[in-house]
C-alpha cells in the first residue's frame, strides 16, 4: 500500500542531524525531524520504538502518520530489524484512523507467532538447564529469554530467532554429546571435523549451530563471544564466578552480571555495526530497566577490557534515537575521544541502509564503511591484527566444499582468495547490492 513519499510532514528528511559533539557536551535530546536522510518508515520505526520506551510518551506526534508510509517497505523493515513486538502496541494504539486496518491485522498475527515462538524457546531453556544441572556442565545463557526477563519483564515481550549458550571449551564436547542424546543435529559446520579443523575452530571461530528436527529449535554453543578472541577479551571461568541467579519458573538459572550483560550487549550491537535497531533496543530495555547502574564502575570494567569506546557508541545511539540520557562517565569518554564519535557516525548511515551488511558489495561504500567501523571499534593493535588475519582464515563451508589432509592444511589459506572472490562477486553476484528479498517480520 504504497503512499506519497515525497511530502513527509512528521519527519522533516531535509533536517540534518545534530551535530554528536552538540548532544554530548549539551547532553540535549534531538527529535526525529534531526535523524539523518532516513526512510519516513524507518523513521516512524524508530518512533515507534521511542514512544515503547516511554511510558509517558505523546502519541500525537505520529497522528496522520499512515497516509505517507509505504507499508509493504514498513514490514520489510521489520523484518531486518526483529522489532514487530514492541511496534504492534505502539501503532494499536494510534488506531485505525491511522494505520490501515489490514496492517494492523497483519501485524496481530504476526505477534501472536513470535510469541508462541518466544514462550516455546523458553521452555526449551528450561529443559536445557535441567539437562546440563544433571551432567555438571556449567553454562551461562546469553540473551534470549534470560534478557527477556531481565529488559522486558517477560518471555513472550522479545523476539527470539535461537538459543545461545556460553560453556568452557573443553566442555564443549560434553555438552555436544548431551545435545546429540536429546536429538540435536549440528549444522554449523554439518560435517565431522579433523582433528586439525577442530583445533583451528576453536582457534578462530566462536560456536556451533544446532537444529532438533522435530522441535525446529535452535541453539548455539559458544565457548567465546565472537570469532576474534580480543573482542570481548574474558574468559568463561571470570564470567563463571561473578555470575548471578535468575530464577525462572522455578529454576535457578546461572546468569551473567548486569555489567557484562550491559558490555556484551554492546559489543555484539558495535561488532555487527548496529544494523538491527532490535539489538540497540536491548540496550536501551536494559539500561531503562536497572536504574541503580553504577556507571563508573562499568566504564572502569570497560576501560579494563578495552570496550570504552563500544559501549560509548551503544550509549551515544540509545541517546540519539531513542532519546535517552547519556551517563555522565560515557559522556565525559565520548566527549574526548574522536574515534568514538566516527565510529557512531557511521553506524548511523548504515542503519539507515536498505540492505543487510551481507549484501554490501565489497567496493561499496557501505562495505568500505563496515570494514572501517570494525577496525576502529577497538583500540588495541592484538584485536587489529586478528581482525586483519581473520580475512585469511578458512571458514567451514571451506572446508566442507575441499577436504584437504591435515598435513596440507595450509592450503585452505592458499584457497581463501579465490574463495572470497568466488562468493563476493559470483555466486552472490545476482544479490549484492540489491534491496534484500522480503520476508515475514
Amino acid at each position: 500500500m504504497p503512499g506519497s513519499r515525497a511530502a513527509v510532514s512528521f519527519f522533516a528528511k531535509s533536517t540534518p542531524l545534530i551535530p554528536i559533539t552538540t548532544v554530548i557536551k549539551k547532553g540535549i535530546m534531538i527529535d526525529t525531524k534531526h535523524l539523518p536522510n532516513y526512510s519516513p518508515e524507518l523513521c516512524l520505526l524508530i518512533s515507534c520504538l521511542r514512544l515503547s520506551l516511554n511510558r509517558n510518551a505523546d502519541y500525537e506526534s505520529l497522528s496522520g502518520c499512515g497516509k505517507e508510509i509505504d507499508w509493504d517497505h514498513f514490514f520489510q523493515l521489520l523484518e531486518r530489524h526483529r522489532c514487530t513486538l514492541q511496534v504492534y502496541p505502539v501503532l494499536k494504539r494510534l488506531g485505525r484512523q491511522c494505520v490501515p486496518d489490514n496492517v494492523l491485522d497483519r501485524l496481530k498475527m504476526h505477534v501472536r507467532r513470535k510469541t508462541t515462538l518466544a514462550m516455546a524457546k523458553a521452555g526449551t531453556l528450561l529443559c536445557l538447564a535441567k539437562q546440563f544441572d544433571c551432567e555438571n556442565i556449567p553454562f551461562l545463557p546469553i540473551k534470549g529469554p534470560v534478557l527477556a526477563l531481565q529488559a522486558y519483564g517477560g518471555v513472550g515481550a522479545r523476539s527470539m530467532k535461537d538459543l545461545d549458550i556460553l560453556v568452557a571449551p573443553e566442555r564443549i564436547s560434553d555438552a555436544q554429546e548431551l545435545l546429540f542424546r536429546m536429538g540435536y543435529k549440528r549444522t554449523q559446520p554439518d560435517f565431522e571435523l579433523t582433528p586439525r579443523q577442530t583445533a583451528e575452530a576453536f582457534r578462530n571461530q566462536h560456536h556451533f549451530s544446532y537444529h532438533h528436527p522435530d522441535s525446529g529449535e535452535q541453539i548455539e554453543l559458544h565457548w567465546r563471544f565472537g570469532s576474534n578472541r580480543h573482542l570481548f577479551p574474558i574468559c568463561f571461568e571470570e564470567l563463571w564466578k561473578e555470575r548471578q541467579v535468575l530464577q525462572f519458573a522455578g529454576l535457578d538459572i546461572p546468569v551473567l552480571p548486569l555489567h557484562h550483560t550491559l558490555l556484551l550487549l554492546c559489543t555484539h550491537g558495535t561488532n555487527h555495526h548496529w544494523f538491527r535497531l532490535f539489538w540497540l533496543n536491548d540496550l536501551a530495555r536494559l539500561v531503562c530497566a536497572n536504574d541503580g547502574v553504577n556507571w563508573g564502575s562499568l566504564t572502569a570494567c570497560a576501560a579494563r577490557l578495552g570496550l570504552e569506546r563500544m559501549l560509548a557508541e551503544g550509549m551515544l545511539l540509545c541517546s540519539l534515537l531513542f532519546d535517552l540520557p547519556i551517563p555522565d562517565p560515557v559522556r565525559c569518554y565520548a566527549a574526548t575521544d574522536r574515534g568514538t564519535l566516527k565510529i557512531t557516525r557511521i553506524a548511523l548511515e548504515l542503519i539507515g541502509r536498505v540492505e543487510e551488511p551481507v549484501y554490501y558489495r565489497p567496493h561499496s561504500k557501505a562495505y568500505v564503511l563496515s570494514k572501517l567501523h570494525s577496525a576502529m571499534i577497538r583500540k588495541d593493535l592484538g584485536y587489529r591484527v586478528s581482525l586483519l588475519l581473520a580475512h585469511l582464515n578458512a571458514p567451514y563451508p571451506d572446508w566442507k566444499r575441499v577436504s584437504i589432509p591435515d598435513r596440507f592444511f595450509i592450503f585452505y589459506y592458499l584457497l581463501r582468495p579465490i574463495f572470497w572472490l568466488e562468493r563476493m562477486y559470483l555466486s552472490r553476484g545476482d544479490v549484492c547490492g540489491k534491496k534484500e528479498p522480503a520476508e515475514r517480520p
